[in-house]
């Protein structure tokens, strides 16, 4: 997604997203242990977009595109993995 997303970071960990098999995934890189400490991916959703930490970190927020082709914001709740869609196009 080089130059159409951006990352964030929170106490040392990215939150980026790229393509992971047939679909993206959100990734988290610690830049302290210089590894991926965490990795979601959604059954729903063919492309993720422009991941931002919650003030928590418990959340991230991000752009997603469903694989019927619409775009909604989602927030993907990390310690369950559970995802909400927070618009409706």
């Amino acid at each position: 997604h080089t130059f159409s997303s951006r990352m964030d970071a929170r106490d040392g960990v990215l939150a980026f997203s790229s393509k992971f098999g047939d679909r993206d995934a959100l990734f988290l890189w610690d830049t302290r242990r210089d590894r991926v400490v965490g990795r979601y991916q959604f059954d729903s959703l063919a492309s993720i977009l422009s991941p931002a930490w919650s003030p928590d970190g418990r959340r991230l927020a991000f752009v997603g595109l469903s694989l019927g082709g619409t775009s909604d914001i989602y927030i993907a709740d990390l310690p369950s993995g559970r995802l909400t869609k927070v618009t409706d196009d």
